[in-house]
């Protein structure tokens, strides 16, 4: 990344702390916000049926959780659990 955008996207960073066990988003919810974790692992879960879900994905400190959102989707698919 050039060092200016890099620059840039500093300023609307926040650091958050992050529990075991936290939901960031549920699947039809409008995403608020995007997260790189550093020291932790989100789960994205999918609902198999109302009672089983399924990870389809798992996102550790070289991602970001929240994708959809840069792509201009405002809804989560995915339950994103810490």
């Amino acid at each position: 990344m050039p060092l200016q955008a890099y620059q840039g996207m500093l300023t609307g960073l926040e650091p958050v702390m992050l529990n075991y066990g936290q939901v960031l988003y549920e699947p039809a919810e409008r995403i608020q916000h995007v997260y790189f974790p550093t020291g932790c692992l989100i789960s994205l879960l999918t609902a198999v049926d109302k009672q089983r879900s399924l990870e389809v994905g798992m996102v550790g400190n070289e991602g970001m959780v929240g994708m959809p959102l840069v792509l201009g989707i405002s809804v989560s698919d995915v339950r994103a659990l810490v």
